[in-house]
């Protein structure tokens, strides 16, 4: 078995870009108008791209950014956020810098901004994360109410108000590889504990829990499914025949895809990627249900810029970002009660309405039991698997 570090992406991705948006002033009253689903369109600005070896700057003619500044930490996706974030500029004007990484790496960096802040918002974070910087006090309400958070769906979000959340997504799935699948002489696995046949040894990749999102809901739903002693019971036996733990929760269904193994387990919209894409695949959705990330988006405790910052949080929850959510990030569920999921998203990802329909989730699933057991939980794993 194999540890595996990220593996290599093309220039410039979430894990080596930072990428600032900018345009035209538009007044602050703009933050209750998208509320209600407007999207004004901004008057263009700059544009700076910000890699490892270079820095470009392109301006064109209009409002001057002067007191429009914000910047963002996400986890989201390059492909989220290249939908995402030209809709977020041009709803509210602002000059957005937004920093993109993995769960684990973003809320590590929050904290130890906390006592000299960065980020004004975040906008996209699972909310076990979230939960976590909730009780860091990394995190704070709102000064004033978001206008429509009332449509939030109280399942999807912080009861006590501090983050909002957007929706449901990050599905614990697999992606198998039909013609290897036939090749090993195995069968399509029901249960999670199907992967524990000895049959299967070699023929799995998972995510590793200590630096993966998606690795983390794989954990924490074995011991919330199974208990503490079948649960460890459980991922021993995975462990065991995994051929490769690889560092994202993407990497997986990759390498499924790809013939290196049969099955992946990843998260729900990996795996429609790689089938939309074209390879050998089919799903693969455990009986007992996935884990999931509950993603939504809060204020910085000491944000340099808290209007702006209170801006982009309202119109991270208007209907036209909600649409988004489904339509560039594949999303199982959106948030607001309020605002149906685009049939948009279904023709740009043909294998989304099957997977919308059929994904399993695991009843009574806590974000907050997730934050508060996955640090005990990770020391585990370090001691049992390294």
């Amino acid at each position: 078995m194999l540890f595996l570090g990220e593996e290599k992406k093309e220039a410039p991705s979430r894990r080596d870009y930072l990428k600032a948006v900018g345009a035209g002033v538009v007044g602050l009253a703009v933050g209750a108008a998208i509320g209600y689903g407007a999207a004004p369109k901004a008057a263009p600005g700059a544009v700076t791209t910000i890699t490892e070896t270079k820095t470009e700057t392109v301006t064109a003619p209009g409002a001057p950014a002067k007191g429009r500044k914000v910047s963002a930490y996400s986890y989201g996706e390059e492909y989220e956020l290249e939908g995402y974030v030209p809709l977020m500029v041009d709803m509210t004007g602002l000059d957005l810098s937004i920093w993109s990484e993995s769960t684990g790496t973003v809320m590590a960096r929050l904290i130890t901004e906390k006592d000299n802040p960065q980020a004004d918002v975040v906008w996209e974070l699972g909310g076990w994360a979230l939960e976590t910087l909730k009780k860091e006090g990394v995190i704070r309400k709102p000064d004033y109410p978001l206008v429509n958070a009332d449509k939030i769906d109280p399942k999807l979000t912080d009861p006590d108000g501090v983050w909002v959340g957007y929706g449901r997504h990050n599905i614990v799935a697999g992606t198998v590889n039909t013609p290897r699948l036939k090749a090993k002489g195995l069968t399509m696995p029901k249960s999670y504990w199907d992967l524990t046949d000895p049959k299967w040894k070699g023929e799995i990749t998972m995510p590793n829990p200590k630096t993966s999102g998606t690795g983390t809901l794989v954990l924490c739903g074995a011991i919330l499914l199974f208990g503490e002693k079948r649960g460890w019971e459980f991922l021993e036996a995975l462990v065991a025949n995994c051929a490769q733990i690889t560092s994202s929760g993407s990497a997986p269904g990759k390498l499924a895809a790809a013939g290196e193994c049969a099955l992946g387990i990843t998260f729900d919209y990996n795996c429609v990627k790689q089938k939309d894409a074209g390879y050998p695949v089919e799903f693969w959705f455990p009986e007992e249900g996935g884990g999931y990330m509950t993603p939504g988006g809060a204020i910085v405790n000491g944000a340099k810029n808290p209007e702006n910052a209170h801006i982009i949080l309202q119109a991270s929850i208007s209907k036209p970002m909600m649409e988004a959510y489904c339509i560039y990030g594949a999303w199982n569920a959106i948030s607001r009660t309020d605002v149906a999921y685009p049939e948009e998203a279904f023709v740009k990802n043909p294998s989304l309405k099957y997977a919308v329909e059929n994904v399993k989730i695991i009843e009574g699933w806590s974000e907050k039991w997730v934050a508060e057991n996955r640090e005990k939980l990770l020391d585990e794993w370090t001691k049992r698997f390294g």
